[in-house]
């Protein structure tokens, strides 16, 4: 898909001579108040990061040399003549541009033939992805991104304040307010998108002629009207709150890997209270965490040829940690980690791996839970032994709250 690439292409072009985070964030808003975004079916849980389901978004500036091979040689076929003269466009700009080539230019040529495959693994991952950030997901759900944008417009205030106070740090503090700033587009960014989905699903809701889907795309727009702008209220809003911040952090803006949420922990509070209201049942809720699975089964990158040999396809490793303990060393598991569980068994997907924190006084009912789950073959939960884990953790100066 040559949406993003089209579209970021577009912004730094715009912004040129501009700070690298300004340019950054731009790009961002960019691409999500411009990209095309549809909702498929009956789904439920909404948000995707190309033009359509068969396709997958390139990323020009990280690196354009093996992109261009690939094009140019098996993946010829997947772009029509327009599409290659359009992508060849994206290419040139960034030829010079991109980190890859910055990277390159510093090397030594008696290291350059090291970067790729040699048999065993490579050392050039940032043609591929650009690292491995763990968000606080707790925050964005109970904050919002107006909350965050809030926060940031305060502090932006503190600083230019103290800019015009002292002259001293004047730099890096020069240098906070563009990364403020930068939040703060990025975040404005981020809610435009979700509003988009808000008006498809209402656009989509006037043609609907089945009542069900009908109120189901109602749903779907009031929960997008409300999240991730606002805190997440129910456990639908809260897991689309968290689909739109994974999608986005990690698919769209950046292509980058790993997880690092405690699924369970997160969305217990919403389930809890839903279901003590009267407004879900277990059942729902098993249903509307399996759109969330259904949706990271979509989810693929186009990389070099070295970490296709190298690793499974186009999986990004995203892991859902569910039980362990809290701060008092307290079991943590409840009835949304046997949810969880119950959903991967139903659903089976490839790529929504689940790291299960195991302790003594774990809930035994979830063990059980976990070994059926191992037993259909699908290769996970990963087991992972708190009682070894948090001590060598404390012997190297974390604190036991973190």
């Amino acid at each position: 898909c040559l949406d993003r690439g089209r579209l970021i292409t577009e912004s730094y072009k715009q912004t040129e001579g501009e700070p690298e985070v300004i340019k950054r964030a731009k790009a961002l808003a960019h691409i999500l108040e411009n990209m095309t975004i549809y909702i498929r079916g009956r789904e439920r849980i909404v948000g995707n990061f190309a033009s359509d389901p068969a396709s997958i978004p390139i990323f020009p500036e990280l690196a354009t040399g093996f992109l261009e091979e690939r094009v140019r040689e098996e993946w010829s076929d997947l772009l029509d003549e327009d599409g290659h003269r359009e992508f060849n466009k994206i290419i040139d700009y960034w030829r010079d541009k991109c980190i890859d080539s910055r990277v390159m230019a510093v090397i030594p040529e008696s290291l350059k033939e090291w970067l790729n495959f040699n048999g065993m693994f490579v050392a050039d991952h940032w043609r591929n992805d650009l690292g491995y950030p763990v968000l606080n997901y707790k925050r964005g759900l109970e904050l919002g991104l107006s909350g965050i944008v809030k926060q940031a417009e305060d502090r932006l205030d503190q600083v230019r304040a103290s800019i015009a106070n002292d002259s001293a740090g004047v730099i890096k503090r020069i240098e906070q307010t563009y990364f403020l700033q930068a939040v703060i587009i990025a975040c404005k960014g981020a809610i435009t998108f979700a509003h988009r989905f808000s008006k498809l699903a209402r656009d989509m809701a006037e043609e609907e002629g089945d009542s069900e889907r009908r109120e189901e795309l109602l749903e779907i727009a009031q929960n997008c009207e409300r999240v991730p702008e606002y805190p997440a209220l129910t456990l639908h809003q809260a897991l689309q709150s968290f689909w739109f911040t994974y999608l986005i952090s990690r698919i769209i803006e950046a292509r980058t890997h790993g997880l690092g949420v405690r699924f369970d922990q997160r969305m217990y509070p919403y389930y809890e209270k839903d279901k003590e209201e009267g407004r879900i049942t277990r059942e729902q809720a098993l249903e509307l965490v399996e759109f969330i699975w259904a949706k990271i089964e979509e989810t693929g990158e186009v990389i070099t040829r070295s970490i296709h040999a190298a690793s499974p396809g186009t999986t990004q490793y995203q892991t859902f940690t569910i039980g362990g303990v809290d701060e008092n060393g307290k079991d943590v598991t409840n009835e949304f980690s046997s949810i969880i569980i119950d959903a991967s068994i139903e659903m089976q997907t490839c790529q929504t791996n689940i790291a299960l924190r195991y302790h003594p006084n774990i809930n035994h009912e979830l063990i059980l839970k976990a070994i059926d789950l191992i037993r259909t073959g699908i290769g996970y939960p990963s087991i992972f032994n708190d009682s070894a884990i948090i001590p060598y953790l404390l012997s190297h100066g974390v604190s036991l709250k973190d």
